[in-house]
Order: C-alpha cells, then sequence, then structure tokens
C-alpha cells in the first residue's frame, strides 16, 4: 500500500528534526541511520535510531531522546499530523543491523529509508527487521 503524503511529510520533518540533533552531536552521516514504521491503526509513526559507531548508556539515550522531542513538537506545527503519537528509540553500535528492537507488529509498514537518510548510499545497509 502506498503510504499518504501527509505520512511522507510527517516522516520527512521527524527524520530532519533526528538528523539536526545528530549533526549538532557531532554524527557523520555515514555514522548513523534512521528507520521507521508507520501503524495505520493505531496512527503511529515509530522511528528507531541506530548510532554504528558509539554505544549509549541510558542517560545518553534519554538526553538525545529528549534533544530530538524538544525540537519535533514545534516544528510538527507546520506539518499535518495524521498520528496520535510518534515513537522514538535510539540504540547505539550493539544493535548493528538490529531491527529487531523497533516494535513491528503485523499492520506495521515501514518506510523507505532512502526516504528518510541524506545520503542513503553511504549510510550502512539497511537492516531487515525479523516480524
Amino acid at each position: 500500500m502506498a503510504l499518504e503524503t501527509e505520512v511522507i511529510e510527517s516522516a520527512r520533518a521527524f527524520s530532519q528534526v533526528i538528523h539536526e540533533v545528530a549533526a549538532e552531536r557531532g554524527w557523520t552521516p555515514d555514522s548513523y541511520r534512521v528507520h521507521m514504521s508507520v501503524n495505520r491503526d493505531w496512527y503511529i509513526l515509530n522511528a528507531l535510531v541506530v548510532n554504528y559507531r558509539e554505544s549509549f548508556t541510558n542517560q545518553q539515550q534519554q538526553d538525545i531522546y529528549d534533544d530530538i522531542y524538544d525540537k519535533l513538537e514545534p516544528r510538527l506545527g507546520h506539518v499535518p499530523r495524521p498520528f496520535n503519537s510518534f515513537g522514538l528509540v535510539i540504540r547505539g553500535r550493539e544493535s548493528r543491523g538490529d531491527l529487531d528492537s523497533m516494535p513491528l507488529g503485523p499492520e506495521d509498514e515501514i518506510i523507505d529509508d532512502t526516504l528518510l537518510n541524506p545520503s542513503p548510499a553511504s549510510n550502512p545497509p539497511a537492516a531487515t527487521p525479523s516480524k
């Protein structure tokens, strides 16, 4: 099923905030990847951010999460919001290629990584989640 324009716009706005926070933290585009899924039944947009070069403590993950959400709320005021909630998971290099930490159910649809990452050719290969 093709994703609606408002889903793509929201996903791109969400990923843009993630990329801005990543740049502020000194992450290079080839050091991390953004993965997203949408649950149309519950109107949830989930993001998984995997940094392939760093490991994070729980507090560091929470700090990154907070930085992203602090920027996300004002930004989404300009984008159609077809969602009840936005989920976010931050993982470090120990999760390389592992999308199992992204909550996926049969009703979830993965959003194409090339819509979310600025230079997919330089990013690590996209992993395939297990369902």
